[in-house]
């Protein structure tokens, strides 16, 4: 039953549907009344409160119910496109939403990371990594649920009071995929399936994360984000952020990598996951401003780069001739569409997080717990290369914390966020072109068992 009948032009993928009539899923059909609900309800308390943007997500969210609705009759893949495209929608605005009005985030940064965030979800369809299991397709939903619950967390941290719904809705979105997922497995038992309780859940799940945003206000971001301004953070617990961030949860990804509990695919979310925690760490970091990162010369010593760029060819290409012969140029030779695909977006979606999790929120957050820079960045270039362990080999490791150390001198002692970037672009491209990308190459990985 899972798959697309090519002679009659329906799509049947729920237990509810037997054949291609209009109201074949009369039950998953009328159950996205829900969101109109929903929709309707926000769309009224926006507009007594003069949120335009809760009306923007709220006309959203009555979109979401009319595609699924269609999808749930029709069964075709336009009304297919009429059900997905609208949740992709909501999920990008609502986080662009929610980091401005709960954190002061800057629109252009948030842009930026919704940018990032959502081309490392589609990481696994835009490089060889090995098929995800696909739990029922509830998998394609497992970014916007770990976003929510990060976001959940963020709140009751700055101790705002929106945690709670948000808390709420993140725990009905979970029980809600649970359903989405089951539906094939028990048809058997309930020929209706549960995919209708994916769509009551959900309707709640959208009206509570419209509520934390109308209880925050239009106007409250500049207010919270001074409240966090003004609350630094202890030694003791920026001592246990750092810990968390940069030592055990590259150790927990690497062991669960290694133990083949979770395949190396998954790589990209761990990454997403720990680059959402340092913009959200950021945003209540004191004095930190997003402006900051935009001070510094592109090129802050021409005689660094020049060095950096002739060494790390030269080094590069000794290591391929020595591990890998048959590996030299093999990328761009073998797949120059999948080559250039990476030269393009390596910049964006690998160097940009990179940086922002292991440079500006290392040396703003947590630098002063050393004594002095010099210690600063020799421990930054150690947690840079631990956190590339989970590739299962030495030359990763080694390779990017002798590069670490010099993107955070780049860094730190020239000031300058983008001349760090551009040798983190400039290596990465190098590693890829010349050979060593095998080493850094998630489908790659064997388990240790």
């Amino acid at each position: 039953m899972n798959h697309a009948h090519a002679h009659t032009h329906y799509i049947d993928i729920y237990c509810e549907r037997l054949d291609g009539a209009f109201w074949a899923e009369p039950i998953n059909a009328l159950t996205n009344l829900s969101f109109i609900a929903a929709a309707i309800w926000a769309w009224r308390r926006g507009a007594r409160q003069g949120d335009i943007v809760v009306q923007a997500l709220a006309a959203i969210v009555a979109a979401i119910g009319i595609g699924s609705f269609l999808f749930h009759t029709f069964a075709t893949r336009w009304a297919g496109l009429a059900d997905v495209v609208p949740i992709g929608l909501f999920v990008v605005a609502y986080a662009l939403a929610a980091l401005k009005r709960f954190f002061g985030v800057p629109p252009l940064v948030v842009a930026l990371g919704v940018a990032i965030l959502v081309g490392l979800n589609m990481g696994p369809g835009l490089w060889p990594f090995a098929p995800l299991p696909s739990f029922n397709g509830s998998i394609r939903y497992a970014p916007a649920f770990l976003a929510l619950a990060a976001l959940g967390v963020a709140l009751a941290v700055a101790r705002n009071p929106s945690w709670r719904p948000i808390a709420a809705a993140t725990g009905l979105l979970g029980l809600s995929l649970y359903f989405r997922t089951i539906d094939h497995d028990i048809c058997g038992m309930f020929p209706a399936g549960t995919h209708f309780l994916w769509h009551l859940l959900n309707g709640a799940m959208f009206a509570l994360v419209l509520h934390a945003m109308l209880r925050q206000g239009p106007r409250a971001a500049d207010a919270s984000e001074g409240d966090a301004a003004a609350a630094s953070p202890s030694p003791g617990r920026r001592w246990l952020e750092f810990t968390a961030i940069y030592v055990l949860a590259p150790l927990c990804m690497a062991g669960l990598v290694a133990g083949g509990v979770v395949p190396g695919a998954y790589i990209p979310l761990g990454f997403a996951a720990m680059f959402v925690a340092a913009l959200l760490l950021l945003t209540t970091t004191p004095g930190f401003r997003w402006r900051t990162l935009f001070a510094g010369r592109l090129i802050a010593d021409w005689r660094v780069a020049l060095a950096f760029v002739v060494g790390a060819t030269i080094v590069i290409y000794l290591i391929v001739q020595w591990l890998v012969p048959w590996a030299l140029f093999g990328f761009p030779s073998r797949a120059p569409r999948q080559w250039a695909m990476v030269m393009c977006l390596y910049p964006v979606l690998s160097v940009l997080p990179q940086s922002i999790t292991f440079r500006v929120l290392f040396f703003t957050r947590y630098a002063s717990l050393f004594e002095d820079n010099r210690r600063a960045i020799a421990v930054n270039a150690a947690v840079f290369g631990l956190a590339h362990i989970l590739y299962m080999n030495w030359v990763a490791v080694a390779l990017t914390t002798i590069g670490g150390a010099v993107f955070a001198w780049a860094h730190a002692e020239r000031g300058s966020f983008w001349f760090a970037n551009l040798l983190h672009i400039f290596g990465g491209w190098a590693i890829f072109t010349l050979g060593l990308g095998v080493f850094f190459y998630h489908g790659a990985i064997t388990p240790l068992r």
